[in-house]
């Protein structure tokens, strides 16, 4: 087992309610193309789950929490959860969604990415955290509107926002039919798609932030990249260039004091 090294950013260290951190590939048990802080439990994937849990167990370690770390079954969808019963984190992967937002303290939430983006948002007065999967679908279709949407029925106000490591632009290389799934649903390509070397790249990083921004969030990006830092993250689009059928994920959690 490696030592743990987790992305944090000054603007969230200053939060004295939470703990926080994007975790990377290092500082777990499993082996080979999951090495080694694996949280990708796909039962097709090949991974155990006796390994996924020893892993979730060092995060919990990390989060100095008794309780078990909420771990979703992540769909791609615009699906938001919000916990409220402590009993749900006992077994990990038992509710699809891709936003989970609480109030409860003492309770890691998180999820899982291999390129999509992990957003962590925070209500500090309120006390209300939010962790979010952003993959391009969901993002699309409206996964960000939809946990500021219920992180606001439950009294947030005054929302804080942070971007993990995900698949940057210039690894985001896309083909026509991309395009036309943004004109299908009135995205104008020009603001977050360009053109080199005839070939076209999306760039999701602005896209998240636009929908974040048009919600009244203006978000810290840690500005780092997936795809290209192979020692440090798992990459859902660098596994499949290499032609390999299995893929680790890294976790991103964020916990009430």
């Amino acid at each position: 087992m490696n030592d743990l090294k987790i992305i944090t950013d000054k603007s969230f260290d200053k939060i004295s309610c939470i703990k926080y951190g994007f975790f990377t590939r290092l500082g777990g048990f499993s082996e080979g193309e999951f090495y080694s802080l694996n949280v990708n439990s796909k039962i097709d994937n090949g991974e155990s789950k006796e390994n996924i849990l020893k892993n979730l167990s060092i995060i919990k370690k990390f989060f100095n929490t008794q309780n078990n770390v909420f771990k979703m079954k992540q769909i791609h969808s615009n699906k938001v959860f919000v916990l409220n019963d402590l009993k749900l984190s006992n077994d990990i992967d038992i509710i699809e969604a891709d936003a989970v937002i609480t109030k409860l303290k003492n309770i890691v939430i998180g999820v899982s990415t291999a390129d999509c983006v992990p957003i962590l948002l925070i209500d500090e007065e309120n006390q209300i955290i939010c962790a979010i999967h952003a993959g391009w679908k969901g993002a699309i279709i409206g996964i960000i509107e939809n946990s500021v949407s219920e992180m606001k029925k439950l009294g947030a106000k005054n929302i804080k926002g942070l971007i993990g490591p995900h698949l940057r632009i210039q690894n985001f290389e896309i083909k026509k039919d991309f395009l036309n799934i943004l004109q299908e649903n009135k995205i104008n390509q020009n603001d977050f798609v360009i053109f080199k070397n005839d070939k076209m790249f999306f760039n999701i990083s602005k896209f998240v932030e636009t929908k974040l921004k048009n919600n009244d969030i203006y978000a810290v990006d840690v500005n780092i990249d997936t795809y290209s830092n192979t020692d440090l993250f798992f990459s859902y689009r660098r596994s499949t260039q290499e032609k390999k059928d299995k893929f680790g994920c890294q976790f991103s959690a964020i916990m009430l004091k």
